[in-house]
């Protein structure tokens, strides 16, 4: 009898290894199919390279912590990142990666630095104008590969966010401004399946909320001229509101108090999230012989539903990705 009763321990450590073994591999592709697809939303929405330095999701306690996504200058300006994301802390309610719709409470954005240039003949926010235009239209020469999964963020809070305006005109108007901009958030962000890859519908969205709060902050930033032709490439794109999504700018201490009443209740909705896998957890280790194997076999199942999941939410493909993608209607 106890010989039998170390042979069935013997085999639910084996099993337990070999499920601690996929949640590792399964980890290790979840982070880089996310860095991919973050980077090459990006990289379409704004039309110039975009890269992020780490994507890491913590899948039991539904976090993905972003650090360093940077936004390329377009070709002619300085080596410095048009804008600069320093870490975004995302709650995801893990259970809904496995379904058609991936509910994300919070993205909290924490450091944020967007560089204006301005020249006598260019300034490089034209070309992320262009873009954003472009694609708030609709038009490409990607050829859409429609998404059944849709990603809804109910709240994105985004602080730290400093504009710097580097102005050589000639004569006199030249200035090197930095001003920190107030707190924004933006809430009932939910992508559209048939308008694009969904990480360039979210860097569509947030990207446009940043400029607009430059624009707020104009004429402490730019020269009238320029200023103004922000405006209108800002006006010539959808506005947020016209796609469902709600933007606020509050200013000082109360903007600060909103962003903690944010991120108290995404952290309370992940708590939800913790404890259910950390009970299923116990399950697995609480059982022994048959049950084990059973546990061990629904674990895998969930597993590779997980996996699928996350697939969707990159729209497809990892590695085919380059797969051609018609922009959403952007907004404001």
């Amino acid at each position: 009898m106890k010989r039998a009763m170390l042979w069935v321990v013997g085999i639910v450590a084996a099993l337990l290894v070999l499920v601690v073994l996929g949640v590792t591999i399964l980890l290790v592709n979840i982070d880089g199919a996310l860095k991919h697809a973050i980077e090459y939303g990006g990289t379409y929405a704004l039309g110039v390279e975009t890269t992020i330095d780490d994507a890491d999701l913590e899948i039991f306690n539904g976090r993905l912590t972003l650090t360093n996504l940077k936004v390329a200058n377009p070709e002619g300006f300085s080596d410095k990142p048009f804008m600069l994301l320093k870490n975004a802390q995302v709650q995801v309610l893990v259970g809904s990666l496995m379904s058609d719709l991936v509910e994300v409470p919070l993205v909290a954005i924490d450091g944020f630095d967007v560089s204006l240039e301005v020249r006598e003949d260019k300034n490089n926010y034209d070309v992320i104008l262009a873009s954003l235009e472009r694609f708030s239209s609709g038009e490409t020469t990607e050829p859409a590969e429609p998404s059944t999964t849709v990603l809804a963020v109910d709240r994105i809070s985004i602080k730290g966010v400093r504009a710097d305006a580097d102005v050589r005109l000639g004569g006199s108007q030249q200035k090197t401004v930095t001003v920190n901009l107030d707190p924004i958030e933006l809430s009932n962000f939910r992508s559209d399946g048939d308008q694009g890859p969904m990480m360039a519908q979210l860097t569509s969205v947030i990207t446009r909320a940043i400029l607009r709060a430059v624009v707020r902050h104009g004429p402490e930033l730019l020269p009238a001229a320029a200023l103004g032709k922000l405006q209108n490439g800002l006006s010539s794109v959808n506005k947020l509101s016209k796609i469902g999504i709600n933007q606020l700018t509050t200013m000082g201490s109360g903007a600060a108090g909103a962003v903690k009443q944010v991120g108290g209740a995404a952290g309370d909705a992940v708590k939800g999230a913790t404890g259910a896998a950390e009970d299923a957890v116990k399950g697995v280790t609480g059982a022994a012989g048959d049950a084990a194997k059973k546990v061990t076999g629904e674990a895998g199942n969930q597993l590779k539903k997980i996996g699928s999941g996350v697939g969707g939410l990159l729209g497809g493909k990892k590695e085919e990705e380059e797969e051609k993608v018609e922009e959403p209607p952007a907004d404001e």
